[in-house]
């Protein structure tokens, strides 16, 4: 019996695919208020372990006040995650495009860029815990 593989994802089914799940997420968030009364997502595991916020702690928060329109109230809940989402929905952009041919690739994140955004995420968790 031969196995053969599978065939290869299109690049641009998965960006299809991640749009239209990040679509279903973001209305689910729009009308789900995470901080209030309600269905309730789940915890934080590092916060629900250590009892301290972690680097994402408030974002879910942050993204339902961006969806409502309140910049200030989501910037207070969470500076570094408002302040990057522009850069990183600015790439995820660039990577669609470039999976439809429409522009070129879009630059990739060498693990040096990579451990560079860890560790801004670390000192910020920890900072974040300090103040």
């Amino acid at each position: 019996m031969t196995t053969t593989a599978p065939p290869p994802v299109d690049s641009r089914t998965s960006v299809v695919a991640f749009a239209v799940v990040l679509a279903a997420l973001l209305a689910v968030l729009a009308v789900t208020d995470p901080g209030g009364a309600g269905f309730h997502f789940p915890p934080c595991p590092i916060k629900a372990m250590t009892g301290f916020d972690c680097p994402g702690c408030g974002g879910l928060r942050a993204t339902h006040a961006l969806l409502h329109g309140d910049v200030a109230h989501a910037f207070a809940l969470n500076p570094l995650y408002v302040a990057s989402l522009p850069f990183a929905l600015a790439w995820l952009a660039w990577r669609a495009l470039a999976a439809f041919g429409a522009v070129r690739a879009a630059p990739v994140l060498t693990p040096r860029t990579t451990w560079t955004l860890v560790a801004i995420a670390i000192a910020y968790g920890v900072l974040r815990n300090l103040v």
